[in-house]
């Protein structure tokens, strides 16, 4: 466990390999809290990794209003089991709010994807925003954001928000653009559990087929300070 530097296509990531979950949650807590202020945007991933992260930041006091804005979103109303807005928001709730988070996008799920895309990619506020750091996951099919393998979509585009589909799932999906996410000053992945350690070897140690296993786009692309923050170790992940 502790920090080492490996090198993906000529480009340094650090990977920081730490005991549990609790331990990777403070790590990122710790990097993003003291830089994270109400002048810019903090980007954060959906799903159940970044729950301890969650938990950890809305127990803390904070006098600002900052701004969190999901990498990745279903689009279903906010009361859907699956909305990761009310996943955070109960995590809030769970831990009295002390932190005053404005938590971005907004959309109405009745409205079509593609309504719902140019409706936020014409407003104004994502173009001018400054992104301190974008943390983002990998699920186990190498998808990030709401990337999926396979997906047709244009990994150069210009704009903010796209939508994906992903075949197992009744729903839509919105995500951040791979050219919106690279605004982003740093870029944490954070990747927990021993069922993401098949992906992660795949991903760090085979060829690169991006559209297969798209957080290898950021892995290449990506010019910013890029890490990995895992309870895995590095012995695993190099087997």
């Amino acid at each position: 466990m502790g920090k080492v530097e490996l090198s993906y296509s000529d480009r340094p990531i650090q990977v920081v390999s730490l005991q549990d979950v609790e331990a990777c949650a403070k790590h990122i807590y710790d990097e993003v809290n003291e830089v994270w202020t109400e002048q810019n945007i903090l980007i954060s991933c959906g799903g159940g990794t970044p729950k301890p992260f969650y938990s950890l930041l809305f127990s803390k006091a904070n006098k600002s209003r900052r701004t969190l804005l999901l990498s990745d979103e279903r689009i279903v109303p906010d009361n859907h089991p699956k909305s990761n807005r009310l996943m955070i928001s109960s995590i809030m709730q769970k831990n009295g709010n002390k932190e005053d988070v404005r938590l971005l996008p907004q959309f109405n799920s009745d409205d079509t994807s593609m309504d719902i895309t140019q409706e936020l990619n014409n407003t104004d506020y994502y173009q001018n925003a400054s992104v301190i750091c974008a943390i983002l996951g990998i699920g186990e099919d190498g998808h990030t954001a709401s990337i999926f393998p396979g997906a047709n979509i244009d990994y150069d585009t210009k704009e903010a928000f796209l939508t994906c589909n992903n075949d197992a799932e009744s729903f839509g999906r919105l995500s951040l653009s791979f050219t919106y996410l690279f605004r982003s000053e740093m870029i944490m992945l954070y990747v927990t559990g021993n069922n993401k350690l098949p992906i992660l070897r795949r991903v760090l140690n085979g060829s690169y087929e991006p559209q297969s296993y798209p957080v290898q786009y950021i892995l290449r692309n990506y010019n910013g300070p890029l890490s990995l923050v895992t309870d895995l170790s590095m012995q695993d992940l190099k087997k």
